[in-house]
């Protein structure tokens, strides 16, 4: 409710057509990089796997 009650005091235009033209979001944090947990490898061999890195990549949108 608070974010409709800032929304609709600064924005004169929007209250008038209804909000009709305006698409609402929130907001998301987004993994930029993913990565498996398993390897591929024949029977009898060790696995290899790739090291990852403690941070990986993140946006917020």
């Amino acid at each position: 409710k608070k974010r409709l009650t800032w929304a609709q005091a600064h924005s004169q235009e929007a209250m008038n057509d209804g909000f009709k033209d305006i698409m609402w979001t929130d907001e998301a944090s987004l993994m930029l990089e993913s990565y498996r947990r398993f390897c591929c490898r024949k029977k009898g061999t060790q696995p290899k796997p790739k090291p990852r890195p403690k941070h990986p990549v993140k946006d917020h949108v």
